[in-house]
Parts: structure tokens; sequence; C-alpha cells
């Protein structure tokens, strides 16, 4: 083994970061958050603390939070606690600069409700745990939220606080869906409990004594975040907010869809149009990513040259995706997909409950838990017989 030089592992720190974040950026579906969140996760406390000008303590990644009304759950990045102000801290990292819906602040005003909100969330995430096939990795989770909720004196009291870690050019998009968010739940307890900071403000906890020997690799991970707060004009030639030279964002399905119900019209990008559109299939429509622009109301205009067979109005595409989406198991490859699931889930558990088969199929499969119908899952059993 080579051994490297004294600076040359620094370096290497550089290279890694600068693949990671600024050629991952541009590559189609590479999803930045999960390559850098364990490593910022490393530095999270004293980042966070400083930036809420508090000490804050880290309690489990990616843990669950029931959805308001039904059984199915979504997972926040970081659950943290804030020891002084006495706060639940729900951090949320973004990379992307596409846009926020005033319908992901649902679930934390489900919390923000309840008069203890953190014997929910923990009730909540034992009820997962039970009918979850990775109990054990759950198992591993509650053992250390036990032993770091022990030190957070006031947790039991402590109600709940938002913060969004996103990209500079989401900022915007960040208000108006918070605006929305506000006039659709006046008074709501959670309003002024959702903040949003850029990386450009995360980096200002860095270049100042560090409290460990990594500080120098703590900086050199913030300078290279900076990057995604960039508006991509130096990539694109393009205004500010501007992805590409002829649309103003590429996101996922449901975001393209959001987007589309939003007050303000969009036009959505499809190769083929309307047509093409109406020939896929569920899991080819939510393995891709989506250009928008601005439809031309409210004086945004649109972006570039467009060959306008391969554009979309808004509301058309929600109701082709829609139509899509509500078909059973449309194609052969979508049952079959499930019935491999299925198969290989079996065959590693045959003794698995069908609310835990039903997990482990819908996870990789083309349709989500929540749309997965009793009908598919026997249509997809029949398949595999």
């Amino acid at each position: 083994m080579v051994e490297l030089e004294r600076g040359n592992d620094e370096a290497f720190w550089s290279a890694l970061l600068a693949k990671l974040i600024d050629k991952g950026r541009r590559i189609p579906k590479f999803q930045v958050e999960r390559a850098v969140g364990p490593i910022l996760g490393f530095f999270l406390d004293q980042a966070i603390s400083h930036l809420l000008g508090s000490k804050v303590v880290t309690l489990a990644a990616e843990f669950p939070l029931k959805k308001p009304g039904n059984r199915q759950s979504t997972n926040i990045d970081w659950l943290m606690y804030d020891q002084q102000k006495g706060e639940l801290v729900l951090l949320e990292l973004k990379t992307e600069p596409g846009s926020f819906r005033s319908e992901q602040f649902d679930t934390y005003l489900a919390l923000a409700n309840q008069e203890a909100p953190w014997t929910d969330m923990k009730k909540a995430f034992h009820s997962i745990r039970d009918a979850s096939a990775y109990s054990r990795k759950y198992d591993y989770v509650a053992k250390q939220l036990e032993a770091v909720s022990a030190t957070c004196a006031g947790i039991e009291r402590a109600q709940v606080r938002v913060l969004y870690l996103a990209p500079k050019s989401a900022a915007e998009s960040f208000r108006r869906a918070l605006a929305e968010f506000t006039k659709e739940h006046p008074g709501s307890a959670l309003g002024d409990r959702v903040e949003f900071r850029s990386f450009e403000d995360l980096r200002g906890s860095a270049h100042a004594a560090g409290e460990f020997d990594f500080a120098r690799y703590r900086d050199i991970l913030y300078d290279a975040l900076l990057l995604l707060d960039k508006n991509d004009e130096d990539d694109a030639g393009g205004p500010p907010g501007v992805v590409g030279s002829n649309y103003r964002g590429l996101v996922p399905l449901d975001e393209a869809l959001a987007l589309c119900k939003g007050a303000e019209p969009v036009i959505v990008g499809f190769a083929g149009g309307e047509r093409e559109l109406q020939r896929q299939d569920v899991a080819r429509l939510e393995e891709r990513l989506y250009k928008w622009d601005w439809a031309g109301d409210a004086g945004k205009g649109t972006i570039g040259t467009k060959a306008t067979g391969n554009w979309i109005d808004g509301a058309t595409f929600v109701e082709i995706v829609e139509a899509v989406r509500s078909r059973r198991l449309r194609s052969e490859a979508d049952v079959q997909r499930i019935a491999a699931r299925i198969g290989d889930a079996l065959r590693v558990n045959p003794d698995l409950k069908l609310g835990q088969l039903i997990e482990r199929v819908s996870r990789d499969a083309a349709l989500a838990l929540d749309e997965m119908t009793d009908d598919d899952l026997v249509d997809a059993l029949a398949a595999r017989q």
C-alpha cells in the first residue's frame, strides 16, 4: 500500500467531494443528498448548534414519522433536540433546487398540534418497528434513542421545529409554499416553527476554531456544498433558477404533479407529448425526472425555444398521469416485477406476515405501498404460481 504524504489526504477528500457534489448534481437520478448525508451527519451537531445559536444534539437519522390519516410513514432526515430551547428539531436536507409544496408541511402540522409530540413520535416509532421486516435495525435505533434522549431534559414537553437545509435558489419556492400553508391553516402552531437555511448559511460555521481534529475536513465539505447554492447559471448560461437552456427545473414525478396543481400555471416536458405520455406504465413514469417551466402567466414567461409537441400543459399532464396511476397493474412488466419481489421475500423468510410482505414487495416495485390494492397483490401472487 502506498502511504499518502502529508496533505494528500485533504486533496483526496476535496476530489471525492467534487465528484459526489459537483459532478453528481449534473447526473440524472443521482441523489446527492444520499451520498453526502452520512458525511454531513458527522458534523451536524456542531453545524446546527451554530445555525440556531444553541446546543443541538442528534437523536436519530432517518427517523420515521407517521403520515396523518393513514398507516404510512415518511422518514425525516435527522431528528435532533435543542437542549437549550427544549425543542425537537426535524431537519430535512435537500440538494436539488426543486419546488416546495404546502402539503409537505402537513405531517409536521399533525405533530405540532399534539400536546406531547415526543410521546406520540415514540409510540408511532414502536408501532412501525413491530410491523417492519427490519426489526433488528429498528431495535438498534431504539437503543440509540433511549441513550441520547436520557440526556435531553424536558424532551417529553418539547414542541416541534422544522428546519430545511437546501440550495439558496429554493428559498423563494419555500416562502411561497409556507405562505400558502399559513393561509390554509390560519393560526397554526407550526407557522413560525418552519425555517429555511442555505448551504451558504451552513458555511458560516466553517473556517472557525474546530472542536476536534477533523475541522479542516469539515471546512472542505462546507465549501463543496456551496456548489449546491449556485443557480447553475455558469453551467447553462440562463437566468437564476434555470437548470437548463429551455426549462426552469428538473423534478421527480410527485413534484411535477404538485407544480401542475399549484396556483401558477406550468408546462411539463415529455418527448412525444400527450400521446406518448398516455402509453407509459407506472414504473416508467415514476423512475424519471421531468422538465418544467412557467406557462407564461404572472409575468414570469417561459425560457428558451421549445418544440411544442414535446410540452404538455399542467392540467393535462395531471389528468393523464392520474389516469395511468388509477389503472390496476397496467402492464405485464408490473405484475412480473411484484411477483419477483414476493418470491424473493418469501425465500428469505417464509413466515412473513401479510403487512410485512406488502411492505417488502412495494418498496422497490412499481407501485407505492399506499397505492397497492388487494387486487394488485392477488394478481401478483397468481403470476408467481
